[in-house]
């Protein structure tokens, strides 16, 4: 399944996410290693149960591909969120540019490499 979001600038993430920082469920709210994503002001476009560990995926403009093989990237994996599509509460994804050297890794480990 597929749906579009747009992903939501951590200032505004983090501030709805502040009930989850007083019950101390996020102890730092939203950080550098994660981003958010939804459709903020009308709800209704999330992850939901079930959803965890897949991606988040945008299109890679930049490069110049047969306009039916688009290039996608993954930015984010689904890690958590409040409810399902719930207004002004979006989805929060593991960044994945944070990890991509452990990534590299554990895919190509140092014997696979050379």
């Amino acid at each position: 399944m597929k749906v579009d979001v747009d992903v939501i600038d951590s200032k505004i993430c983090n501030r709805s996410m502040k009930f989850l920082v007083k019950r101390k469920i996020l102890e730092y709210g939203i950080t550098d290693s994660q981003l958010c994503a939804g459709d903020y002001e009308h709800g209704g476009k999330d992850t939901c149960q079930g959803d965890s560990g897949g991606p988040l995926q945008v299109m890679d403009e930049r490069v110049d591909c047969v306009k039916t093989f688009p290039l996608h990237k993954i930015v984010g994996i689904t890690s958590f969120g409040r409810d399902c599509g719930r207004k002004m509460s979006p989805g929060v994804y593991t960044r994945t540019s944070k990890y991509i050297d452990w990534i590299e890794n554990v895919v190509w480990p140092d014997d696979v490499k050379t």
